[in-house]
């Protein structure tokens, strides 16, 4: 229930600015670290491709979004309620989807007139990419140019 979970949550949880994925991936910055006034012409590197496993036959939905936030989460130990997760170190991605119907713009052409107005939280390992967004025709492009080589790692930092 929302109670349980809210009730073995931090309170506060460090935020993190953005990731870079390993072995000449993508610099993924968080909406949240970009300048509040940046011209449409820069790049932005918040918008993202990311899959999530849905329904019982755990079938990969592809969606895309505004990166908003990363937050640092460590799960108590001795909660039941976290079962095999407890005691360890989550990282939680704060999107703001893109009504997108769940195309996949590297099978097809993709675009968005609106971002949903409430955000998920996802785990960070299902982000996979950077996208780039082109306005055209009243909406916006989705560019995706990953491949299904191009999939999250997370390493530790060796510092």
């Amino acid at each position: 229930s929302t109670k349980q979970i809210k009730g073995s949550m931090q309170t506060q949880m460090p935020l993190w600015g953005g990731v870079w994925i390993h072995h000449g991936g993508d610099i993924i910055r968080c909406a949240s670290a970009v300048r509040r006034r940046q011209h449409p012409d820069e790049r932005n590197a918040s918008y993202v491709r990311y899959e999530v496993a849905i329904g019982n036959e755990n079938r990969r939905a592809v969606y895309y979004g505004r990166l908003e936030k990363i937050l640092k989460c460590n799960l108590p130990q001795g909660s039941r309620f976290w079962r095999d997760l407890q005691g360890c170190r989550l990282l939680l991605a704060v999107i703001t989807p893109c009504v997108t119907t769940n195309r996949d713009a590297t099978q097809v052409v993709t675009s968005y007139c609106a971002e949903q107005q409430s955000q998920v939280v996802v785990d960070l390992r299902t982000v996979q990419s950077v996208v780039g967004r082109i306005f055209t025709r009243e909406k916006w492009g989705i560019i995706d140019r990953s491949s299904n080589t191009a999939r999250t790692v997370f390493v530790e930092d060796e510092d």
